[in-house]
């Protein structure tokens, strides 16, 4: 780059005036405090939704009904399986030494 065009540059700190993105998910007004997940306030989801319920509603757009909770908690749940490594890895240790030990396994999967 020459020296005319290091002229033109600007600095911004951060993320300071800088737009991210347009999005239909989320709202945020720091001034004001919101925060909104597609038309729910986030205090609202916080006191009346399941973690479930609310990660539904950010990919589908929309809340889910008890059928649709139902199946998307059986996906999850498909997501979730551990392997037999604790079986093959002595159960009679302690919990501390297990943790550590499937945490680093995880990093596997």
């Amino acid at each position: 780059m020459d020296d005319t065009n290091k002229e033109n540059l600007a600095f911004a700190s951060g993320l300071q005036d800088i737009v991210a993105s347009i999005t239909r998910i989320v709202y945020i007004d720091g001034q004001a405090g919101k925060l909104v997940y597609r038309g729910y306030d986030i205090n609202e989801l916080a006191e009346h939704s399941t973690y479930e319920e609310t990660v539904f509603l950010l990919l589908y757009g929309k809340l889910p009904d008890h059928a649709e909770l139902s199946a998307f908690n059986e996906k999850l749940i498909s997501y979730r399986h551990v392997t037999n490594l604790g079986y093959r890895y002595r159960l009679n240790r302690g919990h501390r030494e297990m943790l550590k030990k499937f945490v680093s396994l995880k990093n596997g999967f």
